[in-house]
């Protein structure tokens, strides 16, 4: 639903259920939102930093968005609209990832909003894109790429606050 009242900004906000066509609202005003996936919207696409995206901008946002709907239908095999620690595990190893089940159960604790022990649609997005953000952070560190690195608590922190 685009409403007209302001056709040069487009704001996002959440819909819980992914699967319908219509999964994601824009509405041209006040951004109604319960979580902080917009901002990582905003912050991707929002180059003029104006809080929105204009009409080019949106197209850009509108194939990020149906591409992570994809790949997440892909790994909700009983098409709950949640993700559970298994197939996060599934979709994650897909991307290339090795982590143990116990930093699995780390993912779902940190993610799970709603606490069921498993994740929504904008709350894989934002797993996904945390955890990309810091594993370049880590990679820029470990320059022998042996998933060793070495540094300070500083450095620790500087590399943590470059991505939150």
């Amino acid at each position: 639903m685009l409403k007209r009242d302001n056709p040069f900004k487009l704001y996002l906000y959440r819909m819980e259920n992914p699967y319908p066509p219509d999964v994601y609202y824009f509405h041209c005003g006040i951004v109604y939102c319960d979580t902080v996936f917009p901002l990582y919207i905003s912050a991707m696409f929002d180059r003029d930093y104006k809080g929105g995206v204009n009409f080019p901008e949106f197209t850009g946002v509108w194939k990020y968005i149906t591409d992570w709907q994809t790949i997440f239908r892909n790994y909700d095999r009983d098409n709950s609209g949640l993700i559970d620690k298994n197939e996060l595990k599934q979709a994650l190893t897909g991307f290339g990832y090795r982590l143990t089940d116990q930093f699995y159960d780390i993912l779902i604790r940190k993610f799970d909003r709603q606490r069921r022990g498993q994740v929504a649609f904008d709350d894989f997005i934002q797993c996904c894109i945390v955890l990309q953000k810091l594993t370049d952070v880590f990679r820029r560190s470990d320059t022998d790429q042996d998933g060793w690195i070495q540094v300070s608590y500083e450095q620790y922190l500087s590399m943590v606050f470059s991505v939150i």
